[in-house]
């Protein structure tokens, strides 16, 4: 069987978050979230991460799937997918965290096939369920992420893992 599927983070892999981090930071240091998950916030000071969207372009054209799994809020999925179209970034399927701020909203984002249950989850295990909800692990060539928990999560499962940055948080 040919592994078909290439598994992307989106914040820090595809996405470069330095400004809208930076822009979110509160005097104590600590971040704004309410800054920092504006659908606004994100279309206005994320930048595209070239290389690796290379990456996702040219495995694209090859025929394999491009999956990308994100723990950024889905209350910016369309922001977050017209922000993918603007810089080209191919995929299959977009799977994002559930906004866990306003739980009465669900769902946010109609098109965002997460579960509920994923809203709480930390990121490793928000993206091991993604994974065991809607792909054969059997299936996957490759995963591209950035958090250190992530990617030893995913090489703790036998899967090949590229680390884009550093991501010790």
């Amino acid at each position: 069987m040919s592994k078909r599927t290439i598994i992307f983070d989106l914040d820090g892999t595809l996405a470069n978050i330095d400004i809208r981090k930076s822009k979110s930071i509160q005097p104590n240091g600590k971040l704004d979230w309410d800054i920092f998950a504006d659908p606004a916030s994100i279309s206005n000071w994320d930048t595209p991460n070239e290389p690796v969207i290379k990456i996702a372009q040219m495995f694209h054209r090859d025929g394999f799937r491009i999956m990308i799994f994100s723990g950024r809020n889905d209350r910016s999925f369309e922001s977050t997918t017209e922000w993918l179209k603007k810089h080209k970034v191919p995929y299959d399927l977009l799977a994002m965290r559930p906004d866990k701020f306003q739980d009465d909203s669900w769902p946010i984002a109609d098109c965002n096939p997460a579960t509920k249950e994923m809203r709480y989850m930390s990121d490793d295990i928000l993206k091991k369920k993604m994974l065991d909800t809607f792909i054969d692990i059997n299936d996957i060539f490759l995963v591209i992420d950035d958090r250190d928990k992530a990617v030893k999560m995913w090489r703790d499962l036998g899967l090949n893992t590229f680390q884009v940055a550093p991501g010790n948080f």
